[in-house]
């Protein structure tokens, strides 16, 4: 309930700058001045077991336990495939050394198995729990934050939340059997028959057909009947520009005629087609803090759609209809650990054994660490349909700190006169990498000048102002809530008279001075004050249903200014005097400025969430300002209306 004294502070010249544009609330956080930092402080660890910031046990490392194989990749058994391990096992006998080899492979059975038999064992000592993902939605008597808890742990089953973060979660993958009807038919390939004819699919946007055929990657996004060895692709999924086309619309015909024939089928954002999904989505990012994406795999009976590869966020997996076999790899190098981006297209000779081999059957559950080499088959005389649900994608310390980096040095120039002095003159005749092994005592003293101001840096670091411009990304890529415009809408991709019908259901939702609201979610906003008397209400409730790619560094820089440009969010007609949400067409961004007073309203729905607040009780200073913005809120989708609150018992 600070704003005016943060919006003070601003106005005084305390500004916490992030990427050059954004002004946060934040203050600078004061410390001891970082010193230097050991050589051997630096080097990574790549011991059986890791501890991470914020944890205080120990954990595994991501396939300790799982096989025999060594906790530290090496190029003898993952770089390359090549056995060459009578280089490096001088003094032992070709008996020693084949007894050595089937220890280690009756361990890696060994400890499969002991996989497969916890998991087996935790399911049966559990009742499986009588919910779908319908159950997921927030509603008056459940939060958004709640509903992603039970969605999270439907999916995880019978493992719990704490259970999960503990002793999985970046570490270890997570085998979970249930029973064949688990899912209750939640999504199969029926659904994807009806999405393929009722909807304008396009391929690359909405649809993928792909093959993996000895040691290739072919990938087949046009209706073009071409040979198939028009559409091959390269280590990273490139094909010759003759085969590849803009935009497509799909063919039906044509994708199960190449399904028949062999490929995999992956729908991009089915979310956008299929309410469930939706809401299994929504709810997750309410849970999770990070965007979370979908895809559906469907894979005909014998086939493997995708080559060996890993992935920049973490995988989860449920196996919907059919059986596959799944193989986890270790990484081949420690720098492919929690891996930032994605990998190319591996071959086979370069992964070597797998460190887990297991069938997934309906009902079964998979997790994968990020950067963990994968890949599947179809097992079986059918096909093989599973959902993808993947999250945490750049939201690693390392991401939070590229975004600190700038703001830190911005604000250092504005307030320390010694960063806006100028470099030594002629300093480049002995900076340089042509330089860095000459001893030269100007370069000396312009590395101790260097080092002084570094590490001075910390003393204009704002972990609010960063946190702010994380959010913000996350909120942009967020699909809305279940509710307001968007949430009575079958797909973004709608007829003008579904839209105009939608949007006069919203219409009449109204408030009344005795009404009490509350925020439609947890995570639905985030306010930033950018000086003077605005504030910026960022929000996800005006979103489309397709989560949109996180952005590159500074591309949301032009969001953060006074007068920023943008059109209304909402697609129909808006009156002349109307106050609606905008929207930037280039980042899909949308937002609502405020005055202090009407942020204090929305800061005070946000922080009591899910308690409601009475209308005739916000902060503004007449009851005629106190319902026009409540029904605002509410029809822009930030707010809804809901019921009033238990009074707390008196003891």
């Amino acid at each position: 309930r600070s704003l005016k004294r943060k919006m003070g502070k601003i106005e005084k010249g305390k500004k916490s700058k992030v990427g050059g544009g954004m002004s946060g609330g934040g203050g600078k956080m004061k410390g001891t001045k970082a010193g230097k930092v050991k050589k051997s402080a630096m080097k990574t660890r790549h011991d059986a077991k890791t501890t991470y910031p914020g944890r205080e046990t120990a954990h595994p490392n991501p396939f300790a336990g799982l096989s025999a194989t060594s906790t530290k990749p090496n190029k003898e058994e993952h770089g390359h495939g090549h056995d060459h391990s009578h280089g490096h096992e001088h003094g032992k006998s070709k008996a020693a050394l084949r007894r050595e080899k089937t220890k280690k492979k009756k361990s890696a059975e060994e400890s499969q198995k002991k996989i497969e038999a916890d998991t087996s064992s935790a399911a049966q000592s559990k009742k499986e729990p009588a919910k779908s993902v319908f159950d997921f939605v927030p509603s008056p008597t459940l939060d958004s934050v709640a509903a992603g808890k039970a969605a999270f742990e439907w999916m995880i089953w019978p493992k719990t939340s704490e259970e999960f973060f503990k002793d999985y979660f970046e570490d270890t993958p997570l085998l979970c059997r249930r029973s064949n009807k688990y899912y209750g038919g939640f999504f199969g390939i029926d659904h994807v028959k009806t999405i393929l004819e009722d909807f304008e699919v396009q391929y690359t946007r909405h649809l993928d057909v792909t093959k993996y055929k000895e040691g290739s990657r072919y990938t087949f996004d046009n209706n073009k009947d071409l040979p198939e060895s028009a559409f091959i692709c390269d280590d990273h999924g490139r094909q010759d520009e003759e085969v590849v086309e803009k935009v497509d619309v799909v063919d039906p015909s044509m994708v199960w005629k190449r399904f028949k024939d062999g490929c995999s089928l992956r729908l991009l954002h089915p979310q956008q087609f299929h309410d469930g999904l939706w809401y299994l989505v929504f709810a997750l990012q309410e849970y999770l803090g990070a965007a979370v994406g979908v895809n559906i795999y469907v894979t005909p009976s014998e086939k493997q759609g995708f080559s060996p590869h890993y992935d920049d966020v973490d995988v989860f997996i449920l196996q919907m209809e059919g059986q596959k076999r799944w193989r986890l790899y270790p990484s081949i190098s420690e720098e492919e650990t929690l891996a930032r981006f994605s990998s190319r297209n591996f071959a086979q000779s370069e992964i070597g054994k797998p460190s887990l081999d297991v069938v997934l059957s309906p009902g079964d559950f998979l997790y994968v660490p990020r950067g963990c080499i994968h890949q599947a088959v179809t097992v079986g005389d059918t096909h093989s349909l599973h959902i993808t649900v993947s999250s945490f994608q750049k939201t690693t310390w390392g991401d939070f700190m590229l975004k600190s980096v700038p703001q830190m040095v911005q604000t250092a120039m504005d307030e320390n006169v010694e960063f806006r002095r100028s470099l030594p003159r002629l300093f480049h005749s002995y900076v340089g990498v042509m330089h860095q092994e000459v001893t030269h005592k100007k370069r000396e003293a312009f590395e101790t000048a260097f080092s002084t101001l570094f590490q001075s840096l910390i003393d204009y670091v704002s972990i609010d102002a960063v946190g702010d411009a994380m959010c913000v990304d996350f909120i942009r890529t967020a699909v809305p809530p279940p509710k307001g415009l968007h949430g009575r809408l079958k797909a973004t991709d709608v007829e003008e008279e579904e839209l105009e019908k939608a949007a006069a259901e919203v219409e009449e939702v109204s408030v009344k001075v005795d009404s009490y609201i509350r925020a439609t979610a947890k995570n639905i906003a985030r306010i930033v004050p950018l000086g003077g008397d605005t504030v910026r209400l960022f929000h996800s409730a005006q979103n489309e249903r397709v989560a949109m790619p996180m952005a590159e560094d500074e591309t949301l820089d032009h969001l953060y200014v006074e007068h920023a440009e943008g059109v209304p969010a909402r697609t129909t007609a808006v009156g002349e005097d109307e106050r609606v949400s905008l929207k930037d067409e280039n980042t899909g961004m949308v937002w609502l400025d405020l005055s202090v007073d009407e942020a204090e309203v929305v800061e005070s729905l946000l922080l009591e969430y899910p308690t409601t607040m009475a209308v005739d009780e916000l902060p503004l200073n007449t009851p005629s300002e106190q319902l026009a913005f409540a029904n605002l809120l509410v029809k822009e989708g930030i707010a809804e209306v809901g019921k009033r609150p238990k009074k707390k018992e008196e003891h």
